[in-house]
């Protein structure tokens, strides 16, 4: 299976109600525009979600691939991307990995600016 794009829904004032999808073994990729935020629920194992991070930071420095926990059966984890400089592809995407795919899913949310 190949990498899947998902889409950013923008959170507005009236509320939304965001669309979750599952992973694929290749993960997702994203247009992060270092205001994208992920919200990972799990109702199976336990998973680790990776961010790829290609190369090194602002600074120079080497960057290790920033990992989240999301706990067993109600696991529940909201955690912002890193910045695009970091983070980001060729292709100004950022890739996601997952550790466990099934009960998994996933939701990529923007605030407007």
């Amino acid at each position: 299976m190949a990498r899947v794009s998902k889409a950013v829904q923008d959170v507005t004032i009236a509320g939304i109600t965001p669309a979750y999808t599952t992973p694929t073994a290749d993960g997702i990729s994203i247009q992060n525009d270092g205001n994208v935020w992920l919200h990972v629920k799990a109702t199976g194992a336990e998973t680790v979600v990776t961010i790829q991070v290609p190369g090194k930071s602002r600074d120079g420095l080497e960057i290790t691939d920033p990992t989240v926990t999301v706990p067993a059966t109600t696991g529940d984890k909201k955690f912002r991307l890193p910045h695009p400089s970091d983070a980001n592809q060729g292709d100004g995407t950022t890739y996601v990995d997952f550790s466990v795919q099934a009960g998994v899913s996933v939701a990529a949310l923007r605030l407007p600016r």
